[in-house]
């Protein structure tokens, strides 16, 4: 349910008045209390006996930037997760897309495919990017608990990378026992890699970027007369 993001207000414009949305008031003007009658996966099967099921959902309303944002949660219990913070926690959801983009320009270098050619090492490959961002991602971690009310995400993940890479080429194997020396000045050095604080005005509409027109006239060679001689040129021909 959580993973309905934006599409929430559109669920309950196409559920309104029907005898699969039920609506009730709320502990405040916006929020409102669902119960959605949902069909289990096993109607999908044949042979297979499913009755409807009954979840119950909540309705959170919250302008933004001047927008009516609409979230759909599962968690209806008001007192445990209050309104205002699952809203203000649903506005961060753009990190992951953040995280998706480092991925795939600083671990991969920008590369449109992969590199391996069958599906089990595809499947090796993609394997172990994820195990090496969230590794970088932890050292990341642990080095935000050195700079107090700073987040992980509010950190350079390219600064961080370069900095543990570098830290892991540059120590030699043979003296095991100085990585975690290394390591701990590493996280102190944690400040100078926390991003500056992002403007709450910039904010940009989702648009799709137009591509060049390319011209319908025809180039034709053109021969022109000069003193020092005929010279052939690419020219337009209207």
């Amino acid at each position: 349910m959580d993973k309905g993001h934006s599409e929430a207000g559109s669920l309950i414009e196409r559920l309104y008045g029907s005898d699969a949305l039920t609506i009730s008031p709320g502990v405040s003007p916006k929020t409102r209390l669902l119960a959605l009658t949902v069909w289990p996966l096993c109607i999908y099967r044949p042979h297979t006996t499913c009755r409807p099921l009954e979840m119950r959902a909540r309705l959170l309303r919250k302008m933004i930037k001047g927008k009516m944002v609409s979230v759909l949660t599962s968690m209806v219990d008001p007192l445990r997760f209050p309104g205002g913070e699952i809203v203000d926690l649903y506005s961060q959801r753009w990190e992951i897309e953040l995280g998706y983009r480092a991925i795939k320009q600083r671990l991969l270098g920008g590369e449109y495919t992969l590199r391996s050619k069958t599906p089990e090492m595809i499947a090796q490959e993609l394997w172990g990017v994820l195990l090496g961002y969230n590794l970088l991602r932890y050292q990341m971690v642990l080095m935000s608990r050195q700079c107090p009310g700073v987040y992980p995400c509010e950190m350079s993940f390219t600064a961080c990378s370069w900095a543990i890479l570098g830290l892991l080429h540059g120590t030699s194997l043979n003296h095991p026992g100085n990585l975690p020396g290394f390591l701990r000045d590493l996280q102190a050095s944690a400040a100078r890699y926390v991003l500056p604080h992002r403007r709450p005005d910039r904010w940009f509409p989702r648009a799709v970027v137009g591509h060049a027109v390319k011209s319908t006239h025809r180039r034709h060679l053109v021969r022109i007369e000069t003193r020092t001689g005929p010279h052939v040129h690419w020219g337009i021909c209207q």
